[in-house]
């Protein structure tokens, strides 16, 4: 199971740039309210003018309370994660989590599983929307749903730094003649 327990820091620090094998890279220290601190490496930066750059993006995204923590998480082991830990926990009815973890299983992870939740477009999305309308109405509502409330619990816990499904609808249903 995908470990996301430590979602809210609290506090951060930026380290200088430093030669790191071939390159240059620099440290991210988050801290977090029970006083842990992880240390995440950016590295692989071919000059230090360019690792200096994106230290200065991550910094802006510190502050505006974009910067992604957890972005090598697929949409597959995010989606789990997000029915064990955040569903299962504010639904009282064991019908809608087994409902939901159905539409997860046969129609979201088939489609975006292997997908990084960074790499995840609105393209991605809207696709997805008009495949599962094509499929039937009612799934692509569901798949809607979920995908907006696990998306929107993704920004939160900092695995993307906005979501792609926002505004995006399900394609109109074409009228019988």
């Amino acid at each position: 199971m995908l470990d996301l327990s430590l979602k809210n820091y609290v506090d951060w620090r930026v380290a200088q740039v430093i030669p790191v094998r071939s390159g240059f890279g620099y440290r991210v220290f988050l801290k977090y309210p029970d006083g842990s601190e992880k240390p995440q490496q950016k590295s692989g930066f071919k000059t230090e003018r360019e690792a200096n750059k994106a230290r200065e993006k991550t910094i802006a995204e510190l502050y505006n309370g974009t910067f992604v923590v957890y972005a090598k998480v697929n949409v597959a082991d995010f989606m789990f994660f997000w029915l064990e830990e955040e569903l299962k926990k504010r639904t009282d009815s064991h019908e809608t989590y087994y409902n939901y973890c159905g539409i997860v299983k046969n129609h979201i992870i088939p489609i975006l599983g292997k997908k990084k939740m960074m790499d995840v477009t609105r393209g991605d999305i809207q696709k997805l929307f008009n495949t599962k309308t094509d499929y039937s109405r009612s799934v692509a509502e569901q798949v809607k749903t979920i995908m907006n409330v696990s998306f929107r619990y993704a920004v939160t816990i900092k695995v993307i730094p906005n979501s792609p499904v926002d505004g995006i609808g399900l394609p109109k249903a074409e009228k019988l003649q």
